[in-house]
Parts: structure tokens; sequence; C-alpha cells
């Protein structure tokens, strides 16, 4: 329900961004899929655990 919620304010964000400055140049889709919006490869599934342990190799290396 909360990714759903999520995705539509992505939609409704988007397609204000479209209106007031693409909507001319490009399809409603097209801008979309040039963004790469709602692209399942964006979202980092890594546990919290994982992420902060690649945090702190990162800090070390400094």
């Amino acid at each position: 329900m909360i990714q759903y919620a999520f995705d539509q304010r992505v939609e409704e964000l988007l397609m204000k961004r479209w209106i007031m400055h693409y909507q001319d140049q490009v399809s409603f889709d097209e801008f979309k899929k040039q963004l790469g919006a709602n692209s399942k490869k964006n979202i980092d599934n890594r546990s919290a655990e994982q992420i902060l342990e690649e945090v702190k190799k990162i800090l070390q290396k400094d």
C-alpha cells in the first residue's frame, strides 16, 4: 500500500515536471523512459547491515 502511494506521488510529480517543461517536445511515456522512472534497477535491495558495512569500508580508505 505504501509503495503504491509512493509510486502515485512520483507519477504526479513527473507529470507536473513534464507539463511545465517538456510536453511540447516529447510524450510523457518517452519522458519517463528517458529519466528511468519506476525502474527497478535503481532499487537498492541490500540490508541496512550490508550498507553500513560498505560505508565503514569507504570511511576506512581515508
